[in-house]
């Protein structure tokens, strides 16, 4: 699991404890756990915000970066803001994300040789499948 936010700021999302004890179980159940670095101070990631957005954009820089096959639930349209799915794409596909998220502490996926990248993009509002390799 790759979470954007320290857990204590991530469970404050959720709308109700059933949401949050979901994420909990499925949390304990991941093999590894890897949390953003904080990237602005704590202050101003814990509200809705472009520093907050930020720790997004890290946590698709790293699925971007790692990744073997990435899928992608997506409209197809360009990018509305900062780390969204248009941009983590654009990432995945060129291989290469911006220096601002590039630098980490975090432990790097193994790549396996002979294995391929795919992108799996999947748009809901034509109810099409595309995969690709990149």
């Amino acid at each position: 699991a790759v979470l954007a936010l320290p857990q204590e700021h991530f469970v404050k999302d959720f709308a109700d404890q059933a949401s949050r004890d979901s994420f909990e179980r499925l949390l304990a159940g991941a093999a590894d756990v890897v949390e953003a670095p904080a990237m602005a101070p704590e202050r101003q990631i814990a509200d809705y915000g472009e520093p907050r957005n930020h720790q997004y954009a890290w946590v698709g820089a790293y699925l971007a970066r790692h990744a073997h096959v990435l899928i992608a639930l997506w409209d197809g349209a360009p990018a509305r803001g900062t780390g969204g799915t248009a941009e983590v794409v654009s990432w995945f596909i060129k291989n290469k994300v911006p220096d601002r998220y590039a630098i980490s502490f975090a432990p790097a996926a193994k790549r396996v040789p002979g294995v391929r990248r795919e992108l799996v993009h999947i748009n809901p509002a034509s109810r099409s499948v595309e995969v690709r390799a990149v």
